[in-house]
């Protein structure tokens, strides 16, 4: 365990323009960062390392402790402007109160229900919200836990329905690292190179 816990989280600390207590990365970052990297996939290491070597600076990672509407706090106390919002799954912000509310209502009923066996009430209600979106009549409902399941799906429902072998991607495009997604993944070779012989016809197979 570190030294020090991180400082509590307060409205004082999570609300207000960007402030800096500590140059960042500070010293508990740099602490649980390298925690960090004696459990986590060796992978993200080695891009940290890599966009190191690029920038010609330090790539150690801010810890998150704390966040509050656009505000991300680390654990040096450091408060900054999240302008990536999750890669867009906090288009919300973090921690809405009406999000908030919901989630913990539906905590109190039901964590899980088995989906397609057994749905669970608010599956019924969400996926029909979710349809009225669409602008067409008719609009079906798939959920997933990531983008990349979404492109997963895209790339089996774009098979089925052309029935052709390929599809068109992007030089440094990322869509995910799930086994479809890794297809059309232009961002690096060498994520692709390892499975692009072994189809996945092949793993289903045996």
């Amino acid at each position: 365990m570190p030294a020090s816990d991180p400082p509590a989280p307060t409205a004082e600390t999570r609300e207000g323009p960007p402030l800096v207590r500590v140059r960042p990365p500070g010293p508990m970052s740099i602490a649980l960062a390298a925690r960090l990297e004696r459990t986590e996939s060796p992978a993200f290491g080695a891009r940290r390392k890599a966009r190191a070597e690029v920038a010609g600076a330090a790539m150690a990672p801010i810890v998150y402790a704390s966040a509050t509407g656009s505000n991300v706090v680390d654990v040096d106390g450091n408060r900054y402007v999240d302008l990536a919002a999750g890669f867009g799954a906090l288009l919300l912000g973090h921690n809405p109160a009406k999000v908030a509310r919901a989630l913990t209502l539906q905590a109190d009923r039901l964590w899980l229900a088995l989906g397609d066996l057994y749905p669970s009430d608010v599956k019924v209600a969400l996926l029909e919200r979710l349809a009225e979106l669409y602008p067409a009549p008719g609009a079906r409902v798939m959920l997933g836990q990531s983008g990349s399941d979404s492109i997963g799906a895209a790339l089996k429902t774009a098979k089925l329905f052309t029935g052709k072998p390929g599809v068109v991607a992007f030089e440094g495009a990322y869509h995910g690292l799930g086994y479809g997604p890794l297809a059309v993944c232009g961002l690096k070779k060498s994520w692709r190179d390892a499975f692009a012989r072994l189809p996945l016809s092949t793993i289903c197979t045996k």
